[in-house]
């Protein structure tokens, strides 16, 4: 039976991954894809690394929203809030847990999770690579 991969998304044959390991108590599973599935394995994620991945690919617009306003326009927080136009009593805050949480994830698996919003693949300027050195020099001026 085919299902979704919860990290590729695409409808394959999945096997549950236990995000805690069984032996430590785990009963929660994700679906993955048996490359998925290895990939997990062979790069020895963390559990928590697994769930940061998973906040990320929950809202991926807004996310990708703040990633582009950083990158693409050099926005700084307070022009970031305003643009979103977050409903909230402290919006600048709210912008800087959000870039927090994406600062937690590997510079290549969260471009990976934008792929689909970047639609870097159909551009000649703006690459894959693009995002990336200009995420990890957005990281260094932290």
């Amino acid at each position: 039976m085919e299902n979704i991969c919860f990290e590729c998304g695409k409808k394959r044959l999945c096997h549950k991954h236990h995000i805690l390991p069984k032996c430590k108590g785990g009963k929660k599973t994700v679906l993955l894809c048996e490359k998925c599935h290895t990939k997990v394995h062979n790069k020895n994620m963390s559990t928590s690394y697994l769930v940061r991945l998973s906040l990320i690919k929950k809202e991926p617009e807004i996310l990708c929203r703040i990633f582009w306003l950083i990158v693409g326009k050099g926005y700084d927080l307070e022009q970031i809030a305003d643009d979103l136009e977050f409903k909230v009593k402290h919006p600048i805050k709210k912008v800087k847990r959000q870039i927090k949480r994406m600062l937690q994830i590997d510079t290549e698996d969260l471009i990976t999770c934008f792929a689909d919003i970047l639609n870097y693949d159909n551009c000649v300027y703006y690459t894959k690579e693009h995002f990336i050195n200009c995420w990890n020099f957005y990281k260094k001026t932290l």
